[in-house]
């Protein structure tokens, strides 16, 4: 996604440990928050450079996206439907999970998303 994404007006990197094959659903949902994040990014922000960390660690799906774009103001996003940030919120709370975003204006975003990891499930034999 990040080398899709990358191109003359906006470097995407990113910084991926410690992570393997989960549940297909869970895999799922992480990709379409992670790609609804970064298209927030590509259209909203102006950034020229973005960074995708994905991390697992005791049990836990560590998930931060930052960029050094324009940021926002935190307090419109009940009042816009267009960022799809509301949307991603419940989907993280769906999944037991905790959704962070630290931005204002004119200082880039950094957000934080910690997930419980759904177990891909092992197929028994009768």
């Amino acid at each position: 996604m990040a080398e899709k994404y990358s191109n003359s007006k906006i470097e995407i990197n990113t910084n991926i440990k410690n992570i393997r094959r989960y549940h297909q659903s869970f895999e799922i949902k992480v990709n379409n928050i992670i790609q609804e994040l970064v298209n927030n990014i590509l259209k909203h922000s102006n950034a020229t450079e973005a960074t995708v960390e994905v991390e697992e660690k005791d049990g836990i799906l560590f998930v931060k996206i930052q960029d050094n774009g324009d940021g926002f103001d935190k307090k419109e996003i009940p009042k816009k439907d267009g960022l799809g940030i509301n949307q991603i919120d419940a989907r993280i709370q769906i999944m037991k999970g905790k959704f962070s975003i630290y931005s204002d204006t004119k200082s880039g975003t950094r957000i934080k998303i910690e997930l419980p990891i759904l177990e891909k499930i092992k197929a028994t034999h009768v």
